[in-house]
């Protein structure tokens, strides 16, 4: 087999670069001992500059972790409540927990924990990387579990980009809210970071693409209020049964001319009420009135509680469509295929509302499954790096596999990642 220019030169490189770096280390084995000295101090999480003989100094690459606070201010948690739209706590905007505490600092990794499995929305983790993503650059999400009584318990790390597609490949919808949700696509920085007015409609247009609140709400009724009104009152057949289930109170409120939305407060609540305890459908009530297809199976499955409030939503629609709103996603039809996840957060009335996300909740089990290959391992135990000497300290991290390597204590829990590519990096540069 003939061998060319190219590969015999690497050939070469290969076989003399041992050589070469034996050759360097014994030249500048003060400088060595100094570098190992300053590699370990920065996998311990202390030094980040290493100072050589001859006044000659460089820094070691140290990795940042980027904190989040994921709580808001009435003790929701954006990882998995109903809405993003209030601002988390103590920050001017929604992004504001996005932001780095200084404009300098780096955002190597933040730490996602699964806890035992009921924290972290597939959803809102496709959405926090890729916005993380954007708005820092943040380059590894660290993912961490709990067991037993061991909160923290190293899982693993991927790319942020890495799990923003592993999920968008499992569940497309997610990418799909994602481009219907930017409707503004101006940027503020290299990496996409987005102006946060526009990141924060991004947010609440994302999020109702994949919810579903099957009750109504007067919002439903903004752009008409006299028209549903009048429909309520004077309407023949679905609207003439409506009419005789409200309550004296309800009708009292459409007869007084309502002019904005908040004033049917009880029309709503009563067919809210009506829609929670049966089903609207009836042949008479729905004659002229011609159902999709997928309307009329569901009606044959006679479903109960929040499927069938569903069910009373689309038929609600396909009677009167300038006045009952289609659900979205329109492509839904069952609450019962193991997609959606049922969310309760008080209102700002106090009032439960129950909201449905096209999501699951993620735990270690489920990411393992979701992040494949692109889920990181590579560890070492900080013991035994206490045990050994600073030099061998440095060979254990550069004989670990992957870019990243995290550092664990007692029962596995993660302590930090150390950014291995960049660590042999310096080395490479030191002995060049």
């Amino acid at each position: 087999m003939a061998i060319t220019s190219d590969v015999a030169v690497r050939l070469v490189i290969g076989l003399m670069w041992p050589v070469v770096v034996f050759a360097l280390a014994v030249l500048y084995r003060r400088g060595l001992s100094a570098f190992l000295e300053g590699a370990a101090g920065l996998i311990r999480g202390g030094l980040s500059k290493v100072s050589l003989p001859g006044g000659f100094a460089f820094e070691l690459a140290k990795t940042t972790e980027f904190k989040v606070d994921w709580s808001g201010p009435g003790g929701e948690d954006l990882r998995n409540s109903v809405a993003i739209g209030q601002f988390a706590s103590g920050v001017q905007d929604i992004l504001g927990l996005l932001k780095p505490p200084q404009p300098s600092q780096s955002a190597d990794y933040a730490v996602f924990d699964l806890g035992s499995g009921d924290k972290w929305l597939t959803s809102r983790l496709h959405l926090f990387s890729l916005l993380l993503r954007r708005t820092h650059g943040l380059r590894y999400c660290a993912f961490v579990y709990e067991v037993s009584d061991a909160p923290g318990r190293w899982l693993g790390f991927a790319t942020t980009e890495g799990v923003r597609w592993s999920l968008a490949l499992k569940y497309p919808h997610l990418e799909q809210a994602a481009a219907y949700g930017l409707t503004d696509f101006r940027v503020s920085s290299r990496t996409g970071a987005l102006d946060p007015q526009v990141a924060t409609s991004f947010i609440t247009n994302y999020l109702k693409l994949i919810q579903i609140n099957p009750l109504l709400s007067t919002g439903d009724f903004a752009n008409d209020v006299k028209g549903f009104a009048k429909y309520l009152l004077e309407g023949s057949g679905l609207s003439a049964f409506l009419r005789s289930q409200l309550p004296e109170t309800a009708l009292s409120e459409l007869k007084a001319g309502p002019q904005w939305d908040y004033q049917l407060a009880g029309v709503v609540a009563a067919l809210n009420a009506l829609i929670e305890k049966q089903s609207l459908y009836d042949e008479a009530r729905f004659t002229g009135i011609q159902l999709s297809d997928e309307t009329r199976r569901f009606v044959d499955l006679k479903p109960e509680g929040d499927e069938r409030i569903l069910l009373n939503r689309f038929l609600l629609h396909e009677a009167c469509p300038q006045f009952f709103l289609p659900v979205l996603p329109l492509t839904v039809t069952s609450f019962n295929n193991k997609e959606w996840v049922k969310l309760r957060t008080p209102d700002a009335s106090g009032i439960a509302r129950t909201t449905w996300e096209c999501a699951r909740w993620l735990d270690r089990a489920s990411a393992e499954r979701l992040l494949g290959s692109q889920l990181g391992y590579a560890q070492v135990q900080m013991a035994s790096l206490q045990a050994i000497s600073r030099k061998d300290q440095m060979s254990m991290i550069l004989r670990a596999e992957g870019a990243m390597v995290a550092l664990v204590g007692d029962s596995g829990r993660f302590e930090r990642l150390v950014d291995r590519m960049a660590l042999a990096a310096r080395a490479i540069e030191f002995y060049l």
